[in-house]
């Protein structure tokens, strides 16, 4: 261990003893460990911990942060890979969208190809939100196909009241793909889908996160 390293940890040694106790019912010694004391230190910025690196911390924070959504909505309990195999990988196109995408790297979005080259269930359990699971069938609608099939609620608690068809209400759901990670932990990209939302909703989008001061943020959007 080099001296400097000694020097430090003796340091927040003496600090936690002399001053133990902080807000929220956390003591220093937590804080150190979960890398929060350090915040205050510019320059500084920790790493996410394995509850904060997960596919639902970026699933809560893309509805909650970057949706805005506050009340129930619907969502496919399978991801969605139908994007990916209708649009192949080809760089120099991906290339030109990284700035709308906060200039994440190329080899993040060659992964998030690869993690959605299948699918798989949702498994998220928000403690935000309140999403209401559609049956496995509706990731593979893109939205546009069997609209009577797919985009009406049959006990009439459509979401999209605004839009009525044959005394029945639209009922716009998401589709959600696997996440894919940086090797540094530090961003995430994903794609999601909005499907039957006559008012022009529909899409797919790309969303990408940066992972600072302790919890992840959006840092782009872009639709394709």
């Amino acid at each position: 261990m080099k001296p400097t390293h000694l020097i430090l940890i003796c340091l927040i040694l003496a600090f936690t003893a002399y001053y133990p106790s902080t807000s929220y019912g956390r003591n220093n010694k937590q804080k150190v460990y979960d890398g929060e004391f350090f915040q205050g230190y510019r320059g500084y910025d920790p790493l996410p911990s394995s509850k904060q690196f997960t596919e639902n911390k970026i699933y809560e924070t893309l509805f909650y942060k970057c949706l805005t959504i506050r009340r129930k909505f619907y969502l496919a309990k399978t991801t969605g890979n139908r994007w990916f195999k209708e649009n192949p990988f080809k760089k120099e196109e991906w290339i030109g969208r990284l700035k709308d995408l906060g200039d994440i790297s190329i080899e993040l979005v060659q992964d998030l190809y690869r993690k959605n080259s299948s699918y798989r269930p949702v498994n998220w359990n928000s403690t935000l939100l309140d999403p209401v699971f559609l049956p496995d069938e509706y990731a593979l609608n893109d939205g546009h196909k069997k609209e009577d099939k797919y985009c009406f609620d049959e006990e009439g608690e459509g979401n999209v009241s605004a839009f009525i068809k044959d005394m029945k209400e639209y009922r716009s759901y998401y589709i959600v793909s696997r996440v894919a990670f940086s090797k540094d932990r530090r961003y995430a990209l994903v794609n999601y889908s909005r499907n039957c939302s006559p008012s022009g909703g529909d899409g797919d989008f790309f969303v990408s996160f940066k992972f600072t001061n302790n919890a992840w943020k959006c840092i782009g959007n872009l639709k394709l």
